[in-house]
């Protein structure tokens, strides 16, 4: 398993994440597959105005380093 098909599969409610491209950080509060069967995150940010939501592909997702455990 490569490194993306594996950060694929380790994204869970309550992690951290980033998109891939950067931005602020993520909290999921949902993991479920599109009726494609395409695996989706719902997640919930701080803007520095108020709390968001947004539904994003995991594909596009990265778990955020500080809060990636060690093995």
């Amino acid at each position: 398993m490569n490194q993306e098909d594996k950060v694929l599969h380790e994204i869970k409610t309550g992690d951290t994440v980033l998109l891939r491209g950067g931005g602020v950080p993520m909290t999921v509060i949902r993991t479920y597959a599109d009726a494609d069967g395409v695996p989706m995150a719902e997640t919930e940010y701080w803007d520095g105005e108020r709390n968001r939501r947004s539904t994003v592909r995991c594909d596009a997702l990265v778990l955020s380093p500080a809060y990636v455990e060690e093995d």
